[in-house]
């Protein structure tokens, strides 16, 4: 209805919860261009997400089958969940708190998001802001950057500056025909 606060929702679908949870989709494109920023970037990656500490948890665990490719323990250097914040997002608080966290620019921020409302609150505090979707959102308005395939980010990871700069000691430098997809996936050659 709009009134009831997230977190008295969250408590009382809580049995729910792991039947709701094993049903999401799982995008095997995103964990592998996350897994290669981490892997290939000095970059700081933070998740600020309207799921509550219990749900990263299970996102972290055994429990969960995909942990094994994407855990967000494991790929995210900061993790901020409503468990944190007295505003979900679309609300600026969340990335406010970020921002402040690593203190950094706005402008120096990058914000994936696949609402257009939490891009534009982000984009209002000055970070850039790339929207993950399949279909042309209504108004562009906030958006710097619009990618509906995951793969096409990698391309362009592997190509940008802090890749290149975390590669620049190496004797063996990596250039886009060092990746290749291998069902589904990019892999490194």
């Amino acid at each position: 209805n709009g009134i009831t606060p997230l977190d008295k929702i969250y408590r009382s679908v809580n049995k729910y919860k792991k039947i709701v949870q094993a049903r999401i989709k799982y995008i095997e494109s995103a964990s592998v261009a996350m897994n290669k920023v981490r892997k290939y970037t000095n970059v700081q990656l933070s998740i600020a997400t309207n799921s509550n500490g219990d749900d990263m948890e299970f996102f972290s665990s055994e429990e969960w089958p995909v942990a094994v490719y994407m855990n967000p323990r494991d790929t995210f250097d900061t993790i901020l969940t409503l468990d944190d914040v007295k505003n979900p997002k679309p609300h600026y608080e969340m990335y406010e708190r970020m921002i402040k966290h690593y203190n950094v620019k706005p402008e120096e921020v990058l914000v994936f998001d696949d609402n257009v409302e939490c891009l534009n609150t982000a984009k209002a505090l000055g970070a850039d802001t790339l929207l993950f979707s399949d279909e042309e959102p209504e108004s562009k308005n906030g958006i710097d950057f619009i990618l509906d395939d995951w793969n096409v980010f990698v391309q362009h990871l592997v190509k940008s500056k802090p890749y290149q700069e975390v590669h620049n000691s190496r004797i063996d430098k990596p250039t886009i025909h060092d990746h290749y997809i291998w069902k589904n996936e990019w892999q490194d050659a």
